[in-house]
């Protein structure tokens, strides 16, 4: 696994390495993020979740650099958010607990914003987590 998620990572600094001056002043990572996006897919330990849990769910990023994420069932959190380390991680931290959550930044376009993260206590166990969310219209 560490491997897969070294080679995504060199593959995300060589396509942001070939990006203009121009593309990178046009489309900042700020930018781009702030909106609000729906939950496209999940992948769990390398494997995606067919579940339905989380089909009706959505995270809001706003210029404030502040964030919400809602569940289906209306339960979610909120807290900050921050892209930091040259735009290749999203660095979320939580209200309540004031926790930090940093995640890799795997894709982020107009509309397709998909990013890596580890869990330490996801359904009790460490998690793998991919999320690849798309906007919400």
């Amino acid at each position: 696994m560490n491997f897969k998620l070294y080679l995504l990572v060199v593959c995300f600094v060589f396509l942001v390495s070939n990006c203009t001056e121009e593309d990178s002043a046009n489309t900042t990572s700020d930018a781009l993020i702030t909106k609000v996006w729906k939950v496209d897919q999940v992948i769990i330990n390398d494997q995606i979740d067919h579940t339905t849990d989380y089909v009706s769910s959505q995270w809001e990023f706003r210029e404030d650099k502040t964030y919400t994420f809602t569940l289906a069932h209306g339960l979610g959190e909120a807290g900050t958010w921050q892209i930091v380390n040259n735009d290749t991680v999203l660095r979320l931290t939580k209200s309540v607990s004031g926790d930090d959550e940093d995640g890799v930044i795997v894709k982020l376009t107009e509309n397709v914003f998909e990013w890596h993260t580890s869990l330490p206590n996801f359904k009790g166990v460490k998690t793998d987590l991919i999320l690849r969310l798309i906007p919400m219209q």
